[in-house]
């Protein structure tokens, strides 16, 4: 349960930084969905966005979904069936299994729970998981899940995109869209503010005692700043 309110909370952090309003586990009780891990919503853009996590097995694990998949023949979503082969769901989807859910009935039900106007609205699918995807599959793999829920909805709703990225795509853009935030105080929402620190530390303004009182060597700074970047090199084990 930690692990994956954690991955949910970096997903709330995502929209929270593109303006959305975000809520954490929208209890939602319809067949066997119980709840959306994130719902986000932009009044003035009119866009609702599900977002469901999924990140199973080990803690290195990260299941691909390449090229060479797809040129054998193997569909995105026939990619997510194979795992589920392997977990006792033959023949259906596993990661992707909530989106069985998503019909008319229970979009009724989401939008009287949150009390949203249905006219216009923009539905936004966000899928985060430990699945990678070969950039150059990831639009017909979206699309794929897209075509495979508007089969199952009709008038008045309609999903204008899919995405899917896994939890490292999402913690990356949370901290790049931190770095170019002109928000100066601290966020008071926890993965907010260590992406400030990742971006403290990475982008340093390095402020030194005045020169009258030390003679510093040239290219301090410099030298501090990639000592710290180092760091972070080395605390993943790349250097």
């Amino acid at each position: 349960m930690a692990e994956a309110m954690t991955v949910e909370t970096v997903i709330q952090a995502y929209w929270d930084l593109k303006g959305y309003w975000t809520k954490l586990r929208v209890p939602l009780k319809l067949g066997g969905w119980t709840d959306i891990d994130v719902v986000a919503y932009n009044p003035l853009k009119k866009e609702l966005v599900l977002a469901e996590s999924k990140v199973r097995s080990t803690k290195h694990t990260v299941r691909a979904y390449t090229e060479d998949l797809k040129d054998s023949g193997v569909s995105f979503l026939d990619f997510d069936k194979k795992y589920g082969n392997s977990h006792g769901t033959s023949g259906k989807l596993y990661y992707l299994s909530f989106i069985d859910n998503i019909n008319n009935e229970f979009l009724d039900l989401l939008f009287e729970t949150l009390n949203l106007p249905k006219d216009d609205v923009k539905i936004i699918v966000h899928f985060v998981s430990n699945y990678h995807v070969d950039e150059g599959l990831l639009e017909s793999a979206q699309n794929e899940v897209k075509k495979r829920i508007e089969k199952q909805i009709s008038s008045p709703y309609s999903v204008d995109n899919v995405i899917i990225q896994t939890t490292f795509d999402v913690l990356c853009d949370v901290i790049a869209e931190e770095e170019m935030s002109e928000q100066g105080r601290r966020y008071g929402h926890p993965v907010l503010d260590i992406a400030r620190e990742f971006n403290r530390y990475m982008h340093p303004d390095i402020h030194l005692i005045g020169s009258r009182e030390v003679a510093y060597k040239k290219g301090c700074k410099e030298e501090i700043k990639q000592k710290l970047r180092d760091k972070i090199s080395k605390s993943f084990g790349i250097l």
